[in-house]
């Protein structure tokens, strides 16, 4: 129970989403390159070091998800900016 709600099982299954995000949209058809999603995959769950970048992005841009794709953006360059691409309304 204590895992399920942790933060490191939150901030991992997010990520899991935007992989399953990032893999529908190459599917129907956005350029998003198969280098992306493999970063992406290999960064999946959050590391130790990672929580301390996400709690500074998270002071500066005072939203938790933008914190995050912005921290799993440094681990997986090649996808930074497609992390969280059209999950939000404009």
């Amino acid at each position: 129970m204590q895992y399920l709600f942790s933060p490191r099982n939150r901030f991992s299954t997010w990520r899991q989403l935007w992989v399953y995000l990032a893999e529908s949209e190459r599917e129907l058809g956005l350029d998003i390159s198969e280098e992306a999603i493999a970063e992406l995959k290999e960064h999946q769950r959050i590391e130790d070091d990672e929580f301390a970048a996400a709690a500074l992005e998270e002071k500066r841009r005072r939203h938790d998800v933008m914190a995050h794709v912005h921290t799993y953006g440094l681990v997986a360059p090649k996808a930074a900016g497609i992390i969280h691409w059209g999950a939000t309304s404009w």
